[in-house]
């Protein structure tokens, strides 16, 4: 058998306790194997409920554990970067049926996912505001690598901040409060979640996808908030959202 398959088969009896390399672990070894085991999921649990600590709240405990249990099995690790694991979460979640009447669940956990990633991000190269204006229009950007829209019909950004462990306050939110529309960015400060008003949203999506400024904003001024376009621009700038093109 390839080496690849005895560490494939490793794996899984790691993460699930079925194996195809049995017969290849020797009996003296299998009880510390257990130990090894129990001491990976306990520490890969542990893991996710630190990246998805309001998801754990609104689900509740003893759901979430067999959940990340159910994960853990069907989406293993496969980076030597732990940081990096956990982006399937959002979408396993969206498609557990019983959650199918509780669809903002998985909307909270990309949001928890973007705020995550938000803080292991790379850095960019910040674009500087041009002295004239007019130039700017001609301008393309890439957006800082931290950056992620988010949109849902809910409003997951209170479900998130009132689900926290270090929320102090009552739980006031509700579903028919709306939709929202949020941007997720790493400043100098740390990471925050904003929401975006949908001329905002437009306009940066639009420059996402490759639109010099001028064309970004023009695409923008039909929606809700465009009058607020220049300042909101202006303070993606002064939180160096915008960089240079890659």
């Amino acid at each position: 058998m390839p080496l690849s398959d005895y560490q494939e088969g490793f794996l899984d009896d790691l993460l699930s306790g079925t194996s195809s390399i049995e017969d290849a672990i020797a009996p003296a070894f299998k009880h510390r194997l257990n130990i090894y085991r129990n001491n990976v999921n306990v520490g890969l649990k542990s893991y996710l409920a630190d990246v998805f600590p309001a998801v754990k709240a609104l689900v509740g405990d003893a759901f979430f554990n067999s959940f990340c249990q159910r994960f853990l099995t069907s989406h293993p690790p496969h980076s030597g970067d732990l940081h990096r694991y956990g982006e399937p979460f959002a979408d396993a979640l969206a498609s557990f049926p019983a959650l199918a009447e509780q669809a903002f669940v998985d909307d909270v956990a990309r949001l928890e996912w973007a705020y995550h990633r938000a803080y292991y991000a790379p850095d960019g190269t910040p674009l500087v505001m041009p002295d004239d204006p007019n130039h700017l229009l001609t301008q393309h950007a890439s957006l800082h690598p931290s950056v992620a829209l988010i949109q849902s019909p809910y409003p997951i950004d209170e479900l998130w901040r009132q689900s926290r462990p270090d929320h102090k306050g009552e739980f006031t939110v509700r579903l028919e409060d709306g939709a929202s529309s949020l941007l997720v960015l790493r400043t100098i400060s740390g990471v925050t979640v904003q929401r975006l008003e949908p001329a905002a949203l437009h306009c940066l999506r639009s420059i996402e996808g490759g639109l010099a400024f001028g064309p970004a904003i023009e695409s923008a001024m039909a929606l809700e908030g465009a009058e607020q376009l220049t300042p909101f621009l202006s303070h993606c700038f002064n939180q160096r959202l915008f960089c240079q093109p890659e």
